[in-house]
């Protein structure tokens, strides 16, 4: 179950070989207030993101990832995600560059 807290998440499909994951595809990176209430809005029937709602369709494997961020860094730390990450189905996607840390 995800916390009802602010953070980040990325959706990812998986490849396994013989029960190992072997490769792992980032689909789409996102933010909330609210973790929990963020994603209860990735539901097939309501999901805008036409891509994103068929992949979430489609059988497969798939894992979520999640963390817990201050609300005044979501933004940022959805920019730097994306940007490194470059999911398929986000609709913006940033320059890449180094992560600071």
């Amino acid at each position: 179950m995800v916390p009802d807290v602010p953070g980040v998440y990325a959706y990812a499909e998986l490849a396994e070989l013989r029960g190992l994951t072997v490769t792992q595809t980032w689909m789409y990176v996102g933010q909330g207030r609210s973790l929990s209430t963020r994603l209860s809005r990735h539901q097939v029937h309501t999901e805008t993101n036409r891509h994103l709602r068929d992949w979430l369709h489609r059988n497969g494997e798939r894992r979520l990832h999640y963390a817990e961020v201050d609300v005044a860094m979501l933004d940022q730390v959805e920019r730097d995600l994306i940007s490194q990450l470059r999911p398929l189905f986000n609709r913006k996607l940033f320059p890449q560059h180094s992560l600071s840390t």
